[in-house]
């Protein structure tokens, strides 16, 4: 079964019916707008952290330090895992978010660092 999935998955990068970036598939040019925040009544929408798309954590981070602008890497760092609905940010979540941040860091010089 994972090897038909690959396969079509595949099969449709190549005709261009979707683009493969990283572990993620997306409709080809689609580019984010919004970050999908989990409604806490509803389990199905939690995701892991591994299910979020490093562009929709890159969009949040920006999101967030264009409204408050002061915060210390570590409170963004808090802040993103909030906004997916995690209580706690362990090891897992804050490395993933951390390595977000620099990114976005690296890749929009004028932002404002913590």
């Amino acid at each position: 079964v994972v090897s038909a999935g690959r396969q079509a998955i595949t099969q449709a990068a190549r005709r261009k019916a979707v683009e493969v970036r990283g572990d993620f598939l997306w409709k080809p040019g689609q580019a984010l707008t919004y970050v999908r925040i989990p409604n806490p009544s509803d389990p199905l929408t939690r995701r892991e952290i591994e299910e979020i798309a490093p562009e929709e954590i890159d969009l949040a981070i920006a999101r967030l330090i264009e409204a408050s602008g002061g915060l210390s890497d570590d409170q963004l760092v808090s802040h993103v895992a909030r906004v997916f609905g995690f209580e706690r940010t362990g090891g897992r979540i804050h490395a993933v978010v951390s390595e977000r941040l620099r990114h976005v860091r690296a890749t929009r010089p004028s932002q404002p660092t913590g």
